[in-house]
């Protein structure tokens, strides 16, 4: 891993939900912009935030056919936002857990090659030393994002390294807050195009929709899950 120095400071948890902001999450809400509850597999309800689109798009498909009479639509935010809330960094008013959820097929293949069963905690991330720079630390949540960024960098497609390094969210932000080895603050965590794309579309709706004489959504909801 580049980015080494012999005496970095590491990085406070406001530069760390910076960093992560850069990549946006999505969750459920009802019409007045509160967070919505989504069940496991397990019936556990918590209030889920997505890194990928189409598990979110699921979940808004599953938990509307269970509530019918609640009109829910998705809401975009920050991946840091997101991750200091699920950690306990920020107050929250909701009283059901909140859970941060990497896409689920990334899940899945990192479990395969493992060799294990998949862990819904785990939230993977993958990097490359040939991406890697002593201004640059990139972060990616899919390895198709790494060859893509790869081949955009001018690289040959059939040159990409067969093997890369995988780790996980909360040990880079374990690392990033403690570790003085390197610079952490050159981090970059990538997201999917398609992610940025769904989260703009949100916004722009947001703000079409937005009326100056509502009251603000507020940031967190407790909803009932049986409405």
């Amino acid at each position: 891993m580049t980015g080494a120095s012999s005496a970095a400071t590491p990085c406070t948890k406001q530069e760390v939900v910076g960093k992560l902001d850069a990549i946006p999450v999505f969750s459920l809400v009802n019409s007045a912009g509160q967070l919505f509850g989504v069940p496991d597999e397990q019936g556990e309800m918590a209030i889920r935030f997505y890194a990928d689109i189409t598990d979110a798009g699921s979940a808004l498909v599953l938990v509307q056919s269970l509530n019918e009479a609640t009109p829910l639509r998705l809401d975009v935010t920050p991946l840091g936002t997101a991750f200091a809330l699920c950690e306990g960094w920020k107050d929250t008013p909701s009283t059901l857990p909140l859970r941060l959820h990497a896409p689920s097929r990334v899940v899945q293949a990192v479990a395969e090659i493992m060799k294990a069963e998949p862990d819904q905690r785990a939230f993977p991330l993958f990097g490359i030393d040939e991406l890697q720079s002593s201004r640059a630390l990139p972060f990616f949540l899919r390895v198709r994002d790494m060859r893509q960024t790869w081949e955009a960098s001018g690289r040959a497609a059939a040159d990409f390294p067969q093997e890369y390094q995988v780790t996980d969210l909360r040990v880079v932000v374990h690392k990033m807050l403690t570790d003085t080895s390197v610079d952490w603050r050159t981090v970059m965590f990538v997201g999917s195009e398609e992610a940025l794309l769904k989260a703009q579309e949100i916004q722009v709706k947001a703000a079409e929709a937005y009326d100056p004489g509502d009251e603000p959504p507020p940031l967190e909801g407790d909803p009932d899950p049986s409405d």
